[in-house]
């Protein structure tokens, strides 16, 4: 085993242990049919694959890595014009949705209430933004995309390393099924509906981070932007389902557009072998 493939390991390791560790007495709690522990507490479990890129970082490749996976979260000049894309597209979402409806006869949504959820009770809109891009967008992407993508990227597409993202993404939800309002209960139906809409996002994601020339910043925006808007109170039902139906759509026009290969407008970047020569530039450029 490589040390590279030792380092994913690892990674799996604390992103799951750290999270379902978080998410343990929710599950007992259910179980016994208690109150579930404060809502706020659910978010810090978000940040077991940040725990998880950290370490992993560490072990594989020391400093460098560590500073080259913060740097490509801290800076907003890398690809200002895809930190925007990531930022507003998940926003423009709730209003394209509305329209759908509101021209099939379904009224408009209780605009009041977007940005707003009981799952951060007593917060406002933008505070609960804030709580979103630091948890979902954040603490999951330094992980997923900052630091797992780029390794399953080598030697492989785009697209066959999203497929495998999207499987260890999948597990790593696995507890949420016996506690989260929505999750509970779920049928066959419910559950592989859930994996294709997380499949879908996995690819906006991969091309989103390609695109962006491995912007972890772009994709946290994204992550934590598309959470606010589809967790808002005022947009529940219909509209987050058209909502998710686009980014299902998005998901095929992305892969026919850009191609499996790279899922980005140019040839992507991805992290070079530990045993390369060059891998104290950290990157390479592949044609």
């Amino acid at each position: 085993m490589t040390r590279r493939a030792r380092a994913i390991g690892l990674y799996a390791l604390v992103a799951y242990g750290v999270t379902w560790a978080v998410w343990l007495p929710y599950v007992l709690a259910a179980r016994e049919g208690r109150e579930l522990p404060s809502p706020y507490l659910y978010y810090l479990a978000s940040f077991g694959p940040l725990a998880g890129a950290m370490v992993a970082e560490a072990y594989e490749r020391g400093t460098p890595g560590i500073q080259d996976l913060l740097n490509r979260l801290l800076d907003p000049t890398r690809e200002p014009r895809w930190i925007l894309v990531g930022l507003f597209s998940p926003l423009v979402l709730p209003l394209v949705a509305a329209l759908v409806l509101f021209s099939a006869g379904q009224g408009w949504p209780e605009w009041s209430e977007v940005g707003i959820t009981s799952r951060a009770p007593g917060m406002g809109p933008f505070a609960t933004w804030l709580l979103m891009i630091l948890s979902f967008g954040i603490g999951e992407e330094v992980g997923w995309r900052g630091f797992l993508l780029p390794r399953l990227q080598h030697g492989r597409s785009a697209l066959a390393a999203t497929a495998r993202l999207t499987l260890i993404w999948a597990g790593w939800h696995t507890p949420a099924f016996l506690f989260r309002e929505g999750y509970v209960g779920l049928g066959i139906s419910g559950i592989t509906g859930f994996l294709l809409g997380l499949a879908a996002g996995a690819v906006v994601l991969t091309a989103l981070y390609n695109a962006s020339n491995g912007s972890v910043l772009a994709v946290a925006l994204w992550h934590g932007s598309w959470n606010w808007v589809a967790t808002s109170d005022g947009l529940q039902g219909p509209w987050v389902a058209v909502m998710t139906a686009v980014v299902m759509l998005a998901a095929p026009v992305l892969i026919g557009r850009w191609g499996a290969r790279d899922l980005a407008p140019r040839p992507r970047t991805i992290i070079p072998p530990l045993s390369d020569p060059s891998a104290a530039q950290w990157f390479a450029v592949i044609g």
